[in-house]
């Protein structure tokens, strides 16, 4: 509705993205395959799990794993879901567009109405019974409805009574953020959606003087199918096991596709470097709906703990772009990636790791991978007992904004990315995961 900032973020990336590279760069940038991959992501999306684009990546990816040698096979991952056609909040000639939170609540083509008001931390329950509470979020790189810093005010507003809800996520984009959630979620009760802090201040300000507003909601119930790809190549001795997410809420180039790049890369890495290794790979789907997919694959076709030498996880944001935050929602890019990354691994093995990590932004600092340090699906397989994990997590600026396309990822950066991660990879097999 509103206009946002003068020079938006790709504003300025057309304005100064080839100027702002160092001399010789773009010459440095990686081979086709690996930048030429998180292009074909990307280019595929939405990446939500069942979409058109999930399922085509699901064809490319297990093409790819089969011309590596590798034996593919479909794990059938099926839930209930949503597809939303409209998502909308409106008070007197004010409308936003917004995306829709999950588990959805569809309001029909009327929506719903009711006051306005605001209902950040700490939240008075006395106000918020039969009201539209908007909550604005602490400025961070939002990730899912579960972070604490999210959880708190929507579990009260819901205590409270409220009947609908708008969450401002103030983040480094000044986007709209999609919020991971799991399959089951109290905010399926009333109709949720989340807009972008940049657009969001005459909402705000109808909040606070407790105007009447509206969300719209309209979709279709819809049953997600889709699978993760579960790729072997048998051999002698414990395995070792390659997992990356493949869906995703958008376009997920910085995100997912360049640890897709990397798995990709790494598959037929592995296959020529320990012919006789048992090598698993498997892309999982369903991360948006807090790790369905890894769950399911852990669950029922891993091998157990005890089998298992080594388990390698490329999480979200492995070679992410770094950006200059110029002011709210201004971003410029940088010819390097985004350090608030981590490479987790297991304690006795961070110092082989440190000096092969030492020009990677983030990843030279390693962390030991315990249940504490980790998230996302490498959280979830270290619960399960897989201690000898190797994992790299992250959120970059534009970690689950709309806008995360391939100029989301520097080809100079996830080349160099690729060459350190995978000389430490080989060094860590070859010196503590033998056998």
């Amino acid at each position: 509705m509103t206009a946002g900032p003068l020079i938006d973020r790709r504003t300025t990336l057309a304005l100064g993205l080839a100027t702002s590279l160092p001399a010789g760069m773009a010459r440095a940038a990686a081979g086709p395959s690996l930048m030429d991959d998180v292009r074909h992501y990307a280019a595929l999306g939405p990446h939500r799990t069942g979409t058109a684009g999930n399922l085509a990546t699901l064809d490319w990816v297990e093409a790819r794993l089969g011309a590596a040698g590798f034996a593919v096979q479909r794990q059938p991952m099926r839930y209930a879901d949503h597809d939303i056609t409209r998502a909308v909040i409106a008070t007197g000639a004010v409308r936003l567009e917004g995306i829709v939170q999950r588990p959805a609540c569809p309001t029909g083509s009327d929506g719903l109405s009711a006051p306005l008001v605001l209902a950040d931390e700490p939240v008075d329950p006395a106000r918020l019974s039969g009201k539209i509470a908007v909550i604005r979020l602490p400025h961070a790189r939002h990730s899912s409805i579960l972070e604490g810093r999210t959880a708190r005010p929507v579990k009260a507003a819901l205590a409270a009574g409220c009947v609908g809800l708008v969450l401002v996520t103030r983040g480094p984009s000044g986007e709209a953020l999609a919020l991971n959630a799991p399959l089951e979620h109290p905010v399926s009760a009333v109709p949720t959606l989340v807009i972008a802090p940049r657009d969001a201040g005459p909402i705000i300000a109808a909040a606070a003087r407790g105007d009447t507003g509206r969300i719209v909601l309209e979709g279709q119930a819809i049953i997600a199918s889709s699978a993760n790809l579960v790729a072997r190549r048998q051999g002698k001795g414990r395995a070792i096991i390659v997992t990356t997410p493949l869906s995703g809420w958008f376009g997920c180039a910085g995100e997912r596709g360049s640890g897709i790049a990397a798995f990709l890369q790494v598959a037929p890495l592995l296959a020529r470097r320990y012919p006789a290794a048992d090598l698993h790979f498997a892309g999982l789907v369903g991360h948006e709906r807090e790790y369905v997919g890894g769950d399911a694959y852990v669950g029922a076709l891993a091998p157990p703990p005890d089998q298992v030498r080594l388990w390698v996880h490329l999480g979200a944001g492995f070679a992410a772009r770094d950006w200059h935050e110029i002011a709210d929602g201004v971003l410029a890019p940088l010819p390097g990636a985004d350090a608030q990354r981590y490479l987790l691994a297991p304690e006795a093995w961070l110092g082989t790791l440190r000096p092969l990590l030492a020009t990677l932004p983030g990843y030279q600092q390693p962390y030991p991978a315990t249940i504490e340090n980790s998230a996302g699906e490498a959280r979830h397989f270290i619960e399960r007992g897989y201690r000898n994990m190797i994992a790299t997590i992250g959120a970059h600026r534009l970690h689950h904004a709309r806008t995360d396309d391939a100029s989301a990822v520097d080809p100079a950066s996830l080349a160099e990315s690729w060459t350190g991660w995978s000389r430490a990879l080989l060094a860590v097999i070859d010196r503590h995961a033998r056998n």
